[in-house]
This record gives C-alpha cells, sequence and structure tokens, in this order.
C-alpha cells in the first residue's frame, strides 16, 4: 500500500512538473506573442530568445534529475552505432525535404501567405549582412532552438508511454504535441505553421519508433542551418 502512494505520488508531482513546463515556456509566450507581439530585433532573437531557451533547457534538466526520469541519459546513451545514427539523421533529412517540396508545390501555393511577418524577413536580412552575426544565428542559436525543441519532444512523449495511457490517447498526443512544439510559428503565415507541423509530426514518430534523440537532432540541426544559409546565400 505504501509503495502505490508513493508511486501515485511520484506520478502527481511528474504530471504538475510536465504541465508547469508546458505552461511557463509553451503558453506563456504564445499568450505574450499574441498580446504585446514578438521581438523580432536582431537583439531579440540573438539575445532574448537565447536566453529564453537556455532557461528552459536548464529547467528541463532539473526537471528531469528531480523527478528521476533520466530523459537525457536514456536517449543520448543509446547503444547504436554512430554509422547508423548518422544514417537515419540523414534519411529523416531527407524525409523532412521530400515533405517541404511537396508543400511548396501544394498548400503554399493554394493558402494565402499574406500574413508572414516581413519584419522577420527584414531582421534576418540584417543578420546575415553581417558574418560575425550571421555565424551565431546558423551556430548557437540553432543548436539552442533544437536542443529545446527536440528535448521538450522527447520528454513530453516519454511521460506520456510512461503513464500507460490508453492507445487513443498516445494517438491523439502524436497530433497534439506536435502542434504545441509548432505553436512558436503562429506568427507566421498559415502554410509555415502547416509545414512546421508536419515536419514536428514526422519527427515525433521517429521518436517513439526510435526512442533516441541524436538522429533528431542531427538532422533537424541540419535542416535549419541549410535553409538559413540558403537564405544568407540568396538574399
Amino acid at each position: 500500500m505504501l509503495l502505490h502512494r508513493n508511486t501515485e505520488k511520484k506520478m502527481r508531482s511528474k504530471h504538475i512538473y510536465i504541465s508547469l513546463f508546458a505552461m511557463v515556456f509553451f503558453a506563456a509566450p504564445l499568450a505574450w506573442q499574441y498580446l504585446f507581439g514578438l521581438d523580432v530585433s536582431p537583439i531579440g532573437l540573438l539575445l532574448k530568445l537565447p536566453i529564453f531557451l537556455i532557461v528552459a533547457l536548464v529547467f528541463l534538466w532539473l526537471i528531469d534529475k528531480h523527478t528521476k526520469a533520466d530523459l537525457f541519459s536514456m536517449t543520448f546513451e543509446s547503444q547504436e552505432p554512430w554509422l547508423k545514427t548518422i544514417a537515419t539523421a540523414f534519411l529523416l533529412l531527407a524525409i523532412l525535404y521530400l515533405l517541404k517540396s511537396i508543400g511548396n508545390m501544394t498548400y503554399l501555393k493554394w493558402l494565402d501567405q499574406t500574413e508572414s511577418n516581413p519584419e522577420i524577413i527584414g531582421t534576418l536580412s540584417y543578420i546575415v549582412s553581417k558574418p560575425v552575426l550571421g555565424s551565431l544565428l546558423i551556430g548557437p542559436f540553432v543548436w539552442l532552438n533544437v536542443l529545446f525543441i527536440e528535448g521538450s519532444r522527447a520528454y513530453f512523449h516519454s511521460h506520456l508511454e510512461s503513464q500507460q495511457s490508453k492507445k487513443w490517447m498516445l494517438v491523439v498526443s502524436l497530433f497534439i504535441i506536435p502542434f504545441v512544439l509548432s505553436s512558436t510559428q503562429l506568427n507566421s503565415s498559415y502554410p509555415q505553421f502547416i509545414g512546421t507541423f508536419i515536419s514536428n509530426l514526422v519527427l515525433s514518430i521517429a521518436f517513439i519508433r526510435l526512442h533516441d534523440l541524436k538522429p533528431l537532432v542531427i538532422s533537424s540541426i541540419l535542416y535549419q542551418s541549410i535553409d538559413l544559409i540558403a537564405f544568407w546565400i540568396y538574399s
């Protein structure tokens, strides 16, 4: 009986922490963005946002240690050989670009894109015009962003799987979690949000099948870096 109560207490604690993490680092920023707008200045993108991402990663790490979930040790210390990990990452990268190409030929043409934010394009153009700032954008900024998104994805999915939820709940979460992770794109056009959601859905399926963050992190860093480098070259 005492063991059962302790288990229930630990489960409640995990529920509280996961809810707090989602509220503080997803719901609250989204509400702030909706009410007061998004700071897309160079300082906002290269200073304020990285600080936010670092705080979020530290918070996620502390939750992981406090709840003794050992999420990061389980996902980053897998026994898969690095050659297979890299091959899986490039396979995911190819799938992401295939889906992006299909999107460019379909919903990107069909749906209205007038709501895209021109201020972000202007800021990115300014940043890549400065080699040092462009290097910070493609390097540390992308790495922090990917680690935050993929770490959150792993934590959300692993938490739900540990609850031994009903199968239909796991299927629903497979769509809800990518939607939550794509919420940062709501300031952009609807086609861009759809593309981000589809990419997150693919990566969530990959994590559920692999239970290994390394291929997801590698493919996401390459995907975002290639897009930014292309923007840098052609802007």
